[in-house]
């Protein structure tokens, strides 16, 4: 058939009024701009084209991809990928738009979906717990005895499928598959594996749903997860880069280290345990060996903890959560990081010892199911010994790469480096392999610009090959009726001392009106805490529940509650400012506590300024505003979900107005009006836009 007869002027009859679209989707309603769009992505693909478009709030931009894409798979027999950010919208396009679309089209669509390994459970780390072959704690034999029945019957091995507390799922990894101990060919649970059978069900499919972490794995393992593909679409791509910076980064974790040491022993009291003992138990004529390996195991241990306690003497935050700290060339000329190669040179003597021993034990197993078990080790710690030979050996000589170190707890976790430029990588990775790509979000342009995402995404090569199409296509949605951004004038400098307390002070005007129906947006964690220590006493006098994040439940524990619950306010951090979906009167007003300006100590923030620097760009103009504007947007984004809603967004950084700046952030959201007031007036200015009035104040 030709493939003409779905190019862009044929697509409209599926998004016209009478189409079979609004026959199978509760509340379609027609829009131009989906149309618009639809057709966009259409030529895209039949022309060879990339493109970056920017759909606002309402468009439906997930029909506006996928039915240009189901057609062109139909037709042309070319399989296409869609990879998205979150489990959410993956999870969407999977259980509910392309069902509407296999009715919709009458046709045997296959399509399938893709999931990182560490979602299924693995038969042989399962098999061998029961066999004993691997200790347990209290914690993990509790896990194991609520995963049991569903262990034995199920059919996907996907975790999706228990509802287990938060408690006992953090055990998950004991039965989970993973790359390190995966033994592949020589596992003998290989035709029982879920995450073969799921790989087998992708190359079935015409069209395949994954996420930027598997598909940003996929290229650097050139392609052996994905089967063969050349048309891609990518949603949620306002993150892409973010997503490459952490999956092209090199680890080396020291709890990485320890678990891998302690499935081959570990003392538990007096006894000795782990896999060691068990080959021990099993072949006695191996005595001599093992007791040899368990020796230059506590070796490995010994040196892995001696350069991890030395990675501390670099500096630390105390008793912070979570820390990074990227080691600058004055701190990689200090004698503790002299120090810290000594004690790395050391490390991986003892590692080569381990992994040489451990192979000789091997052979001498050869043909037994332990074989297996110990080839799958070495390769942990083989991994690791490159790893930290790139960290400490390679990358850090190189001016574009970065090296740093993340704490937790006061104490270093890992040490990690990258390269700088994640928009070349996302180039010569993926974008040079594919024929045609389409790269779709809400919030891609900064004052109606796509310049700086161009840039980000690595998109200028195909930009010079005039190979690069953009649409950017407004929310269809009354903005002019429905929404008003308030910006204080009064509020002190976001750094100053007294910032916090006139935070809360502004929050607890704003909650005496709202009574609830309100999220609180924070940038950093120690103020989200400083704030709601100060206001949780007063609003909970008013019968209003605060919910804090990390204080008062998980992300999915808190979203829930505050769905459920009346006279509520939500505070939270990175994770609430985006994917956000809470419609009619559930939000009314949105607060956010300071522009979105990423810290400059965070290792992604300081990769992207040395490429600035390195580019010889200002890394504020180039970087800095323009990534902040589009966490704003995104964050704003919060507030207007329907055509019916109607709320109130409050700007407590002065910054949006007495800085020249701030007409950038306000010009990448598509709230017009706009209010300077002071703390005294802030209360009948959300009274007067929401028509709320004393008596009707619950």
């Amino acid at each position: 058939m030709d493939i003409e007869q779905y190019g862009p002027e044929k697509i409209q009859e599926y998004f016209g009024s009478e189409s079979g679209l609004a026959a199978f989707v509760d509340g379609y309603r027609v829009r131009q701009e989906q149309l618009h769009m639809a057709q966009a992505v259409m030529s895209a693909l039949i022309n060879s084209e990339f493109l970056l478009t920017e759909v606002g709030t309402g468009v439906g931009k997930s029909f506006g991809y996928l039915i240009p894409a189901v057609l062109w798979t139909l037709q042309s027999g070319e399989r296409v990928v869609v990879a998205t950010r979150t489990k959410a919208l993956q999870k969407q396009l999977i259980e509910k738009d392309l069902p509407d679309l296999q009715r919709l089209f009458k046709t045997s669509l296959v399509w399938a979906e893709a999931k990182g390994r560490e979602n299924y459970l693995c038969w042989n780390k399962y098999i061998g717990i029961l066999a004993g072959r691997r200790s347990l704690s209290d914690e993990e034999t509790d896990f194991l005895g609520a995963v049991l029945s569903w262990a034995e019957n199920t059919k996907s091995g996907d975790r999706n499928e228990l509802s287990l507390n938060s408690r006992l799922a953090r055990h998950w990894s004991i039965i989970g598959a993973d790359r390190q101990t995966c033994q592949r060919d020589l596992c003998s649970f290989r035709e029982k594996c879920f995450r073969l059978k799921m790989l087998r069900s992708l190359e079935k499919a015409s069209l395949i749903v994954t996420n930027h972490a598997l598909l940003l794995s996929d290229r650097l393992v050139n392609n052996q997860i994905l089967p063969e593909y050349r048309y891609l679409v990518i949603d949620e791509a306002h993150n892409l880069d973010r997503e490459a910076f952490d999956k092209f980064s090199i680890r080396f974790s020291h709890a990485e280290m320890a678990d891998a040491l302690n499935i081959l022993t570990t003392n538990k009291g007096r006894r000795e345990n782990g896999y060691l003992q068990h080959i021990k138990g099993y072949y006695p004529n191996l005595t001599e060996e093992v007791n040899q390996a368990v020796q230059h195991v506590q070796g490995a241990r010994e040196m892995t903890d001696h350069f991890f306690s030395q990675l501390a003497k670099l500096g630390s935050k105390g008793a912070n959560q979570g820390y990074a700290l990227v080691l600058d060339d004055r701190m990689q000329e200090s004698q503790a990081f002299l120090q810290m190669e000594e004690q790395h040179r050391e490390w991986q003597d003892q590692i080569h010892l381990l992994i040489t021993h451990l192979g000789e034990l091997r052979k001498q197993l050869g043909g037994q199911p332990e074989e297996a078990e110990i080839a799958g080790l070495i390769s942990i710690f083989q991994g690791a010994s490159d790893n930290a030979f790139r960290i400490m050996e390679e990358d850090r000589l190189r001016s574009d790469s970065l090296l740093w170190i993340d704490y937790h707890e006061g104490r270093p976790s890992s040490i990690s480096t990258a390269t700088v430029g994640t928009n070349e990588m996302l180039h010569n990775r993926l974008f040079e392999q594919m024929e045609s790509v389409v790269l779709v979000s809400a919030t891609l342009t900064v004052n109606g610009s796509f310049e700086y995402m161009i840039g980000r995404l690595g998109l200028e090569p195909v930009e010079e090959q005039q190979r690069l199409n953009t649409l950017l296509e407004d929310s269809p949605f009354p903005y002019q009726k429905q929404a008003c951004l308030l910006a204080l004038s009064d509020m002190p400098e976001p750094e100053s001392r007294e910032f916090s307390e006139q935070v809360a002070a502004a929050l607890q005007i704003i909650l005496e009106v709202m009574q609830g129906r309100t999220m609180v947006l924070f940038t950093s964690r120690q103020q989200l805490v400083d704030v709601s220590e100060m206001l949780r006493p007063v609003v909970e006098r008013q019968g209003i529940t605060l919910l804090v994040q990390n204080e008062d439940g998980d992300f999915s524990t808190l979203l829930n509650r505050f769905i459920e619950l009346d006279h509520t306010v939500l505070m939270g951090l990175d994770t609430f400012w985006e994917g956000i979906d809470l419609r009619g009167d559930l939000l009314e007003c949105l607060v956010l506590v300071k522009l979105p300006f990423r810290p400059p100590s965070e290792p992604f923030s300081s990769a992207c300024m040395r490429h600035c620097s390195l580019k010889k760009l200002n890394g504020f103009q180039n970087f800095t505003l323009p990534d902040a504007a589009v966490r704003f947007k995104q964050g704003s984004g919060r507030l207007i979900r329907s055509e019916k809603d109607r709320g109130v967004l409050v700007v407590l950084d002065p910054r949006l107005w007495r800085k020249q700046y701030g007409k950038v952030f306000t010009g990448s959201i598509p709230i017009k009006n706009r209010l300077m007031v002071k703390k005294a007036d802030l209360a009948e200015q959300i009274r007067n836009w929401l028509n709320l009035h004393p008596e009707e104040e619950k």
